[in-house]
Parts: C-alpha cells; structure tokens; sequence
C-alpha cells in the first residue's frame, strides 16, 4: 500500500513505517506499534505487547498484567475478574480457592473454613469446636449436646435421649429397660421390688398396698375404689365380678359373702347389713328391709312397704301402704283413700244421709253400743248404726240431746263389734244441722 511520506508513523516497538489504521497504542505502555505485534486480553478486550500480557493459571486465557494477580493462598497468577476477597482475613484467591460459609453467608478461603463431622456443612473454622469424646470430630454449637451423665459435651450422633427423661446421654452409658427396651440414664432405672428387673420410672408404679414400686405390668386397678396395687392381691366379688383389695368389701349377715359395697345395704327392721337381692325397698320411703319382714298392701298386692309405713283402714281392716290412706276429717281414723271424701268417711256420710235416729235397733250391737255409752255417762236416746262389710267394725250415730230433747247433742264414731263393745276412738260429740256436722267446741 502507498502513500505519501508525511502521512505514515513510525512503530515504537520496530522502527517501520506504516499507514496510520495499521497500529495501534499497547495500553500498558502506551506505545504506537504494529497492530500485529499487540494481543487481545480476553478478560477486557484491551490490546498490548505480549510483554505486558500473561496466562491466567486458572483459566489459561491471556489477560493484561493490569488484570492479573497473584492468589494469597497458591501462589498462581489469576485473572482478577476471577478473583474474590477473604471476608474473614482480606487475603485474596481465585473464586475456586474460596468457600461460602453455611452459618454466616462469608466468602472465605478454603484454608479458613472447616466441615461439620455431622451435617458436613462449611463453615468459618473458629465457628466449629471439638467434640470432647472424639477431638477429631466437629460440629457447630447446635450440633452439640452436654451428657447428663459425665457432664461432656458431645456430638449429636455420639449421644441417644433418655426415653424417660428425654436428657442426652453418652450412647456407651445408656442402659436399656429389661421390658421394654428403651433406654434411659444409669441412675434412672429402678429395680422392680417384686422382680428385680431394671425398669425405666414411667414403667413402674406404687403398690398403694404394699407400698412397693413394681413393675406396672403386675399392677391393676379396684374395680370398687380405682385404687392400684399388685394384681396378686385383689380379689373379685361374688356377685358382680368386679375387683376390690381386702377392706373395700361389705360381708353379708346372712350368707356371708364378701361382696362389693354396692350390693348391700343395712337392713332398716334387722340393723344387719345384707345383700340386696334379699331385700326389698319400701314402695313409700325407698327404705331397703329383708323381703321376709315387708307387708304388702292388700289394695296393690305388688307393693311392698315398711312397717312404719302400713296402716289398717278403719273400716275394711285391710293392711295398706300409708299413700294409700286418708285420715277421715271427723274421727281421725285412717281409711282407704276411696271411702273418705272432703270431710268424712263414707260410712259417716251415710249415717247423715238417714237424718236423725228416731229409735234403738232391737240388736246385741246397739245394746252393746248404749252400755258403752252408759259407762261414760252418757244416755243414748235414738240410735242408727252401719256395720263394716268384713263385719268387724260398727259405724255410729247417736242422739243424745239433753233438757228431755230440747237441747241437741249427738255423737258419732266407730267401734268394734262384739260382746264388749269397744270404741275405736274418743266419741265424736256435735250436732247434725241441715245435713252438715257441727262439732262441739270443746
């Protein structure tokens, strides 16, 4: 190529003359030379004299000597767009010579970080310590647990929870349950009183018997108290099969029995505690009483009571159970509920029906009733009278008015029948008036 003599420059490195666009500066020395004599650094892009280049060690591309430097931790030549900073020491390496460090996210030479023996996790080396069973071991400070037992601390894998406890302990010391298997801290098995096979606490429990920490596998309950001890020592009720220990039964008066407290109950005739299947309740006060000593009321035949309970109705005789009854308002008797309306007995009633007396039945029952009338004094001037169906009882009405009839008294009531008349009660004394009963104040 040709031009003229005052257009051409002089290469620095060579002497020759070139055309302008044929050089170019070499940026480490800033010399003009031979564009052919100048390499490309492949890190920037930048041209200079291949003195002024190198070879990235790492890489193996060429790179400006501005753009390399040497690793603080191989010593080898590194292009410095490769390059990283110890956060830790400031040292400089190349990107493969460095480590991340798992705890704090630092970038440190590999040098400066160690790994976890048990997560196998990077990290700055001051942050990892010594397992004091096995120094060689690392770990981080969460990767450690201190043994209950002999106080060291010790890696994660080198040491098992107690089951009972759930403290650490040293895996060689651990000693296992003979039952179950788990385990637990040398001193915290327990010897079974009854067997002496070692026993993890939670796999014991307290005879409240005998006192005695056993196996809880040769433990149950009382059906009748919820009270635990040896299973040897409970005895079971005849009647409903529950369990009990000795002083939780009631024993029979009659048969005997040992039974649970439920199946009796004291016999309010006897005072003897006795079974209940013996017994019967009172249909009136609930009262538990032998079935041989319970009255049964003729009205409900299946109801049973107490005697306490069982009254005689004036008129029938018959045995009923005091809800039964009611007292007739006039005499005070008790009858059946049915023969006593809102003020009297029905054979009272009755009598009224008929009025006055005006005459003395020709019988031995009135004769018997004006004697016994005349013993209290008393002189019978008419007289009308009911017998009771059963024929043992005589219902009355007597006049027995006073001043020869001028002033009016009367008398009525209930007796028994007989050669002795005898009354059931005082005399009711009053008068009739208008087919109502007016009693004497007295």
């Amino acid at each position: 190529r040709l031009a003229a003599a005052d257009e051409l420059v002089t290469c620095d490195a060579t002497g020759i003359r070139l055309l302008p666009q044929e050089t170019a500066e070499c940026a480490i020395t800033g010399q003009r030379v031979d564009e052919r004599l100048l390499v490309k650094s492949a890190v920037s892009g930048r041209l200079a004299l291949e003195a002024g280049c190198g070879t990235c060690q790492f890489s193996h591309v060429m790179a400006l000597v501005d753009e390399l430097r040497r690793s603080d931790v191989s010593g080898l030549l590194c292009r410095i767009d490769e390059m990283e900073i110890s956060e830790f020491s400031g040292l400089y390496g190349h990107h493969t010579e460095m480590a991340t460090c798992t705890l704090t996210g630092q970038r440190l030479l590999s040098s400066e970080t160690a790994c976890s023996t048990l997560s196998h996790r990077v990290a700055r080396r001051d942050l990892l310590s010594s397992s004091e069973k096995s120094p060689t071991r690392l770990g981080f400070a969460y990767e450690f647990c201190v043994c209950a037992s002999t106080g060291r601390r010790l890696l994660l894998d080198e040491a098992i929870n107690s089951d009972f406890s759930g403290r650490f302990v040293d895996s060689s010391l651990a000693k296992p349950s003979a039952v179950s298997g788990r385990v637990g801290l040398p001193e915290e098995l327990i010897s079974c009183e009854e067997t002496g096979i070692m026993l993890l606490p939670d796999e014991t429990d307290v005879c409240s018997v005998t006192g005695k920490r056993v196996n809880r596998a040769l433990i149950g309950a009382s059906d009748l108290s919820g009270r635990r001890g040896l299973v040897r020592l409970l005895h079971i009720c005849p009647e409903t099969r529950q369990t009990g220990f000795d002083g939780e039964f009631a024993t029979c008066g009659v048969t005997g029995l040992r039974v649970a407290p439920s199946q009796v109950a004291i016999c309010t005739v006897t005072g003897g505690t006795l079974l209940t299947r013996l017994m019967v309740q009172c249909a009136m006060s609930e009262k538990w009483l032998l079935r041989e000593k319970a009255q049964a009321s003729e009205k409900s035949p299946g109801r049973l009571g107490h005697p306490d309970y069982i009254k005689a109705c004036a008129w029938s005789g018959r045995r009923l159970l005091a809800d039964e009854v009611r007292k007739c308002a006039v005499t005070g008797l008790d009858f059946g509920s049915e023969l006593v309306l809102e003020h009297a007995a029905q054979p009272i009633l009755d009598l009224f029906e008929g009025g006055i007396p005006n005459g003395i039945p020709s019988d031995l029952d009135a004769e018997c009733l004006r004697l016994a009338f005349a013993k209290l004094g008393i002189k019978v001037r008419t007289l009308a009278q009911l017998r009771a169906p059963a024929g043992l009882t005589l219902a009355y009405f007597i006049d027995c008015s006073g001043l020869f009839g001028l002033r009016s008294r009367h008398a009525l009531g209930f007796a028994s029948r007989g050669v002795e008349c005898r009354f059931l009660h005082p005399p009711c004394f009053g008068r009739l008036r208008g087919g109502a009963w007016e009693p004497e104040n007295t």
